[in-house]
This record gives structure tokens, C-alpha cells and sequence, in this order.
């Protein structure tokens, strides 16, 4: 999504939902949440995002310390020797 883009998005009311609208308030310049008339579920909802504020790379936003650059490579590494025999 560049800068200044717009993002739609179908959700289900919940227990995230707050969480999912704080992250959403963080990256856009405006958020609105919208529930159609003739929607056929009273849980569904949407996102309409505008004006994409940016982030930064995702490796700063990770918070855990088992978190690698190149995750899933030293599973791979062992199988990897043993084809090449």
C-alpha cells in the first residue's frame, strides 16, 4: 500500500475489534467502521481506511526475541544437508 493509499477491509465484531481499530488509527489519517443495511450478519462490519501514514519495517515493530531475519532456515538446513547427501 503506498503513502496516501486507501484500505477496505471486511471484518467480524469481536473481542479484537478494539485492538484491530487502534492498530488501523495508527497507520491511517482516517478510519471509519461501517456496517451495511443489507448486511445478513449483525457481527459483520468494515474498515474504510484513508490516507496511508506509513510505518516502520517490521523488524523494530517485532517483539519477540525468537523472531530471526530469515525464520524457518535452520529447520530447513539439517533437510537441506541430508539431500545433498
Amino acid at each position: 500500500l503506498k503513502l496516501g493509499g486507501t484500505f477496505l477491509v471486511k471484518f467480524q465484531a469481536g473481542p479484537q475489534m478494539t485492538h484491530w481499530r487502534a492498530y488501523l488509527d495508527s497507520r491511517f489519517e482516517t478510519v471509519r467502521s461501517i456496517r451495511p443495511a443489507a448486511s445478513r450478519s449483525t457481527r459483520e462490519m468494515y474498515y474504510v481506511c484513508k490516507d496511508f501514514l506509513g510505518r516502520q519495517s517490521i523488524a523494530s515493530e517485532a517483539k519477540s526475541k525468537n523472531v530471526y531475519k530469515h525464520e524457518g532456515v535452520d529447520q530447513w538446513h539439517g533437510e537441506l544437508q541430508w539431500l545433498r547427501g
